[in-house]
C-alpha cells in the first residue's frame, strides 16, 4: 500500500506547460540532465526574431533606452491580431525555418477554432466565477460565443456591439476594466520549432534573468510554454520521431493536441491570476476539467503532483521518456471518459487505487487515500519505484484530481451554486483583494463545513465524500 504520508512538495503558485512532468519523481540522471541547456541556438534566433520584428516596425526597436523591453510589442509586427474576449490569438505573418530564413506563413485554416474553443472556454469561467446566481452564463457571455462561432479570419475589426461583448467579457474574467487598446492574454500560435526557439531567444535577450528557467532541456522537447508577461506560446507542429530532442525539425501535430494545449494554458493563466496560491493539483484539476468540457479531450502531459514552477520563474524540469509512455496509460484516449470516473472506479481495490506498471500493464502499487490533503506527499514508495509505475502514479493523480473538481461542481444548479463555484469565487474574491495565498484547505471548511482530505468521514470530507461516490 502506498501510503500519502512521505516527502512533501509545498504549493505555489504557477502554471504548466506540455513538457512539464513530475519533477519530484525524476531519476537522479533526469535531475541533472535538468541543469543543462536546451541545446537550442537561442541568441542567434532570438536575434533573428528582433531584427525581423526591427524591419517590420521600427519604432519598437529604437536604439538606446526607448527600444521596448516588451516581448509583446516585439512579436505584433510579426502577428495578425485577433481579440478574443480577454484574450487575443496572434497568427503569424512570418514563419522561420531551421536554416533561419523567414517566409511568408500560410494561412491557418482551423483558425476559426482556436476562437470558438477561446471563447467557449471563458463563458464557462464568466459562469464559474459571477457572484451570485448557478452556473448559468450572462445573456452577453451567451452573445460572445455565439460571434465566436460564425468568426472567420476574413472579418477585419469588430461592430460596437461586439466591442462591448468584449470589453464586458474582457472585464469580467479581468475583475476590472481594461484600456481597449492594453494587450489581452496573448495566445501566439507558431508554426515551426524554429519560431518556437526564436521566441524563447528573444524573451531571453530582453530580459537576460528568464536564460535560469528558459534555457533548459524541457524547452526543446516542448509544444508550447507560457511567459510571465502573459503570452501562451502554442506550437502547431511536434519534433520529429527518431530527431534529438535539440534539432529544431517539425513534424505535424494532431490539430486537436495544439487546440488542447491553447486551452489547458488558457485555464492555467485565470487560475493563476483568480486563485492565487491554490495547489497545484487544484490548478491542474481545473485546467484538464475546462479542456474537457471544451473539446472532449486533453492529451496534454501536466500531471498536478509536485510543485516545481512559480508563475514569476516558471522553471521546469521534465523527465522526457514520459512522451514515449503516456499512450500506455489507463487515463488516456477512453480512459478520461466521463472525467475519468470510469477508470478510476476500475482500479479501486477497497483499500486504495491499483496502479500498474505501464511497460507491463501488471499491478504494481497502491495508491491510499487521502491525496489531495493540505501540504500533500508523494508517497515514498513512489518515489523509489521504477519511471513505468512513477508515471502510472502521475497518470492517476492527474485523473483523480479532474475527478473530484469535477464532482465539486456537480451539486449545483442553474440558480444554485456547485461547491466548485462557491469556493471559486471566494478564491477570485480573496485574489482581487490583493491576497497572493489563499489556504483552499482552510476556506473549504469556513465556506462550507467541509474540509479536503482530513477525515475519512464522507457526512464531514470532500475528498471522503468523493471517493464514497466514485466508488459506490
Amino acid at each position: 500500500m502506498v501510503s500519502p504520508s512521505a516527502r512533501q512538495h509545498r504549493s505555489s503558485s504557477g502554471s504548466c506547460s506540455g513538457a512539464l512532468a513530475l519533477a519530484a519523481l525524476l531519476t537522479p540522471f533526469a535531475q541533472a540532465a535538468a541543469q543543462n541547456g536546451s541545446g537550442w541556438p537561442l541568441d542567434e534566433f532570438g536575434a533573428k526574431l528582433l531584427e525581423r520584428s526591427a524591419a517590420l516596425a521600427p519604432a519598437a526597436a529604437a536604439p538606446g533606452a526607448n527600444a521596448s523591453k516588451d516581448l509583446r510589442e516585439r512579436l505584433a509586427p510579426l502577428h495578425e491580431r485577433y481579440r478574443v474576449g480577454a484574450f487575443e490569438l496572434w497568427l503569424p505573418k512570418q514563419v522561420l525555418d531551421g536554416r533561419g530564413v523567414w517566409s511568408d506563413a500560410r494561412p491557418l485554416r482551423e483558425a476559426h477554432k482556436f476562437v470558438d474553443a477561446l471563447a467557449r472556454f471563458q463563458v464557462g469561467w464568466v459562469a464559474r466565477s459571477s457572484e451570485t446566481g448557478g452556473a448559468e452564463p450572462t445573456p452577453e457571455a451567451l452573445e460572445f460565443a455565439r460571434w465566436a462561432a460564425s468568426w472567420k479570419p476574413t472579418k477585419r475589426g469588430l461592430t460596437p456591439r461586439e466591442a462591448a461583448l468584449h470589453a464586458h467579457m474582457s472585464e469580467r474574467l479581468n475583475a476590472a476594466p481594461t484600456a481597449p487598446d492594453a494587450f489581452g492574454l496573448v495566445v501566439c500560435i507558431v508554426p515551426s520549432r524554429a519560431q518556437l526557439c526564436a521566441i524563447a531567444g528573444a524573451q531571453i535577450a530582453l530580459d537576460p534573468a528568464s536564460r535560469t528557467w528558459i534555457d533548459a532541456p524541457w524547452l526543446s522537447q516542448c509544444r508550447e510554454f507560457v511567459l510571465p508577461i502573459g503570452v501562451l506560446v502554442v506550437s502547431t507542429v511536434g519534433r520529429a520521431r527518431g530527431s534529438t530532442p535539440a534539432e529544431l525539425v517539425d513534424e505535424p501535430l494532431e490539430f486537436e493536441r495544439a487546440l488542447e494545449n491553447a486551452v489547458h494554458n488558457a485555464s492555467h493563466a485565470l487560475t493563476a491570476r483568480h486563485h492565487a496560491g491554490a495547489p497545484r493539483w487544484w490548478r491542474e484539476g481545473l485546467a484538464i476539467y475546462d479542456t474537457l468540457a471544451v473539446l472532449g479531450s486533453d492529451e496534454t502531459i501536466c500531471s498536478g503532483a509536485a510543485e516545481s514552477s512559480d508563475s514569476a520563474e516558471l522553471s521546469a524540469t521534465v523527465d522526457w521518456m514520459f512522451w514515449t509512455s503516456r499512450y500506455k496509460s489507463p487515463y488516456r484516449g477512453a480512459g478520461s471518459d466521463r472525467y475519468f470516473s470510469g477508470a478510476l472506479k476500475r482500479a479501486w481495490r477497497g483499500d486504495g487505487f491499483e496502479l500498474v506498471d505501464l511497460d507491463t500493464n501488471r499491478p504494481a502499487l497502491r495508491a491510499a487515500i487521502p491525496q489531495l490533503a493540505e501540504n500533500a506527499l508523494v508517497p515514498e514508495a513512489v518515489l523509489r519505484a521504477p519511471p513505468s509505475q512513477r508515471k502510472c502514479y502521475a497518470e492517476h493523480l492527474r485523473a483523480y484530481s479532474t475527478a473530484f473538481v469535477r464532482y465539486l461542481d456537480s451539486d449545483g444548479s442553474a440558480v444554485r451554486p456547485s461547491t466548485l463555484q462557491v469556493l471559486s469565487r471566494e478564491l477570485a474574491r480573496r485574489s482581487k483583494s490583493g491576497l497572493r495565498r489563499s489556504a483552499l484547505h482552510a476556506l473549504a471548511l469556513e465556506l462550507t463545513s467541509r474540509s479536503i482530505g482530513a477525515s475519512q468521514d464522507a457526512a464531514r470530507d470532500h475528498e471522503a465524500a468523493f471517493v464514497a461516490w466514485l466508488t459506490r
